[in-house]
């Protein structure tokens, strides 16, 4: 998993989305896959949490809460959960 992070990471660089200036299909893809590891569960602490919220991946947790604000505003974890 770290790999698959590391990836999509150096994808996004210092763009605020992976292909655009706007969230695209890419993005939703990416936040349905990496965000909803991240963000199914938040009471269940997983390796994926730990390398999210590492230094390493400081970059990709922003990108993750750009787009969970940005798709899903306010109602997301509470319609999730």
């Amino acid at each position: 998993f770290r790999n698959d992070l590391t990836q999509l990471q150096t994808i996004l660089g210092k763009k605020k989305f992976l292909v655009a200036d706007e969230p695209t299909a890419v993005d939703c893809t990416a936040m349905g896959l990496f965000g909803s590891a991240y963000y199914a569960i938040p009471s269940s602490r997983y390796y994926v949490h730990d390398l999210i919220d590492s230094a390493e991946f400081a970059s990709l947790k922003e990108y993750l809460e750009r787009n969970k604000d940005r798709l899903f505003g306010d109602k997301f974890c509470n319609d999730l959960i």
